[in-house]
């Protein structure tokens, strides 16, 4: 007899570790002056300075603490606080 010692699925949910339910979806937040958010993609931290519209689009400016700023589109792919939002 073979010891099964994580048994037979360990895709199923009552395997112990296994992630339970879903992702967590992205929750709308205000992009309010002086919150601090990271962007997903480039992993660049920094808190909201400005919104403003530029080439069509509105954008958020993010200034990380060494004073450099960085602008991104509004919407998906940020996070406050590890957890996903849509500015």
């Amino acid at each position: 007899m073979v010891d099964e010692r994580y048994g037979s699925d360990v895709l199923s949910p009552e395997f112990p570790g296994a992630q339970r339910g879903r992702r967590p979806t992205s929750q709308p937040t205000p992009a309010e002056l002086g919150l601090v958010v990271e962007e997903v993609q480039t992993g660049w931290v920094g808190a909201i300075v400005r919104v403003e519209k530029s080439g069509g689009m509105h954008v958020v400016v993010l200034e990380d603490r060494r004073g450099r700023t960085r602008t991104f589109p509004l919407g998906p792919g940020f996070w406050v606080e590890g957890k996903p939002v849509e500015l």
